[in-house]
């Protein structure tokens, strides 16, 4: 599979400085942002991630093309592709890199030197994982949008038990190259719900469907789903997964209801993920990644599948249907 995907060619550019070298001088260099993703690539509407970047970069003045350029890479769903793209980009001597989820992290991290970098990680604390000194002063060349996880990961639970009443055993979707924080979090939470809890644990993409196979065994009443870039990359073939076999989910994302399966809750991913661009126009026009604070969600929106919940044999109750912020019917 071609991990490689380059969102936009700056045409000429060398031509034109070997044509007229003290204009070429003069003028300044175009920024390159490169953008290193564990997942596939978009179909050609794009996705969340890329249409997001696109519109915030218009917010902010950029011109694609003209005064900036976008390099991305696409890991497509296999963490050991991470290490070599990474590289790939600091070889392009890129202006900044903008890395989406811990593994992705990781691999950029260990070939950036003090490259700034932007990350969106949902799936742990930065802090917790020595990334960086604080979230209001986080040092260093790192920068971004995390995630607590505390709070959500448990609500996934409880949403998921008052929906479908009676839960004793549940399955957990994990994949292993997030933070473990997630993990601990339900644990912790199905303990205090008397709930036992089956994890199918899973790396590559390409795993996803297996596992879950493999869970089903044990005959779980529901399953939740941990927040990954590649969880929300097979949200169609989850979906339909828990839809053959009649299984009850929850999802971060909203592309899990949107292709039928049962519920999300979590953050506006295209609200987040505009906010990276006034972060990469801060580090372009000099400030340096330590010195601004990680920022956190603060928009989370419920979604639920009123359709699907109909088709599994589920009344929703309406202390859920209330804090619905789209229900699809």
């Amino acid at each position: 599979m071609n991990t490689r995907r380059r969102f936009v060619i700056v045409l000429g550019a060398s031509a034109l400085a070997a044509a007229c070298p003290s204009s070429a001088q003069q003028t300044r260099k175009t920024p390159v942002v490169g953008v290193l993703h564990p997942g596939l690539p978009p179909p050609g509407s794009g996705s969340a991630v890329v249409n997001a970047l696109e519109q915030g970069l218009r917010d902010s003045g950029y011109v694609v093309g003209q005064n900036i350029a976008v390099e991305f890479r696409w890991g497509g769903g296999r963490p050991e592709a991470l290490p070599g793209l990474a590289l790939e980009l600091v070889k392009l001597k890129v202006d900044v890199l903008y890395i989406i989820s811990p593994a992705a992290i990781r691999a950029a991290r260990a070939v950036a030197g003090t490259l700034p970098i932007i990350a969106t990680d949902l799936e742990s604390d930065p802090v917790a994982s020595g990334l960086v000194a604080s979230l209001a002063k986080p040092g260093g060349n790192l920068t971004g949008l995390f995630l607590d996880f505390p709070a959500i990961t448990g609500k996934w639970l409880e949403m998921l038990t008052e929906t479908v009443p009676g839960v004793r055993r549940a399955a957990v979707l994990w994949d292993t190259t997030t933070n473990e924080s997630q993990l601990s979090t339900i644990t912790a939470a199905a303990k205090k719900l008397s709930i036992a809890l089956d994890v199918a644990r899973f790396q590559q993409l390409a795993e996803i469907e297996t596992v879950l196979h493999a869970a089903l065994k044990k005959r779980p009443q529901a399953l939740v789903q941990l927040s990954s870039p590649l969880v929300n990359g097979a949200a169609d073939r989850i979906a339909s997964f828990t839809q053959a076999n009649r299984l009850p989910s929850i999802s971060m994302f909203t592309s899990f209801p949107e292709n039928g399966g049962l519920m999300s809750f979590g953050p506006n991913l295209p609200v987040l993920y505009r906010r990276i661009v006034p972060l990469i126009d801060k580090i372009l026009k000099g400030t340096k990644p330590g010195d601004i604070p990680i920022e956190r969600p603060t928009i989370f929106e419920l979604v639920v599948n009123m359709k699907t919940a109909k088709a599994l044999g589920l009344k929703v109750p309406n202390s859920i249907l209330v804090r619905a912020d789209k229900v699809i019917e």
